[in-house]
């Protein structure tokens, strides 16, 4: 079986949601909402949430172009997910087990809409990335 080159719809609908999702806010606290786009904009480690934008735009320019989105589309779903999970394993290792469900719970209800569907969105885009496609009806009829 050959993997699917063209590009892909729903990598390109999901990329389009995680753009969307950046500028929307990820953490509510104390009534004060932050965003991709804030974070983007204190410096040091919070400038690199400026590469989710940049992925994922390259893999909805990519499918404007009529070129294969799906591994920068993937590397778009994976990069937040990564971050996420990166976060936790820090609190885990500096904390113990104990901190890491604490920042669980902190992250359950502090998360905002925008967060939410960065996950749904960046889970989404990598599935979307790695489902093979047929590209027409005879190839489908083949498999």
């Amino acid at each position: 079986m050959n993997l699917n080159t063209n590009p892909s719809t729903p990598v390109a609908v999901c990329a389009v949601g995680l753009l969307a999702a950046f500028f929307m806010p990820w953490v509510q606290i104390f009534g004060v909402g932050v965003s991709g786009y804030n974070l983007g904009q204190l410096g040091s480690y919070g400038a690199y949430a400026w590469i989710i934008p940049i992925v994922a735009g390259t893999a909805l320019c990519l499918s404007f172009v009529d070129l294969d989105n799906r591994a920068i589309g993937a590397i778009a779903g994976i990069i937040p997910l990564g971050a996420i999970l990166y976060a936790l394993v820090r609190v885990g290792l500096e904390g113990g087990i104990e901190a890491m469900k604490v920042a669980l719970e902190l992250a359950w209800q502090a998360f905002s809409i925008g967060a939410w569907l960065t996950i749904i969105f960046s889970i989404a885009i990598i599935v979307a990335a790695v489902v093979y496609a047929p590209t027409d009806s005879r190839e489908s009829q083949a498999s």
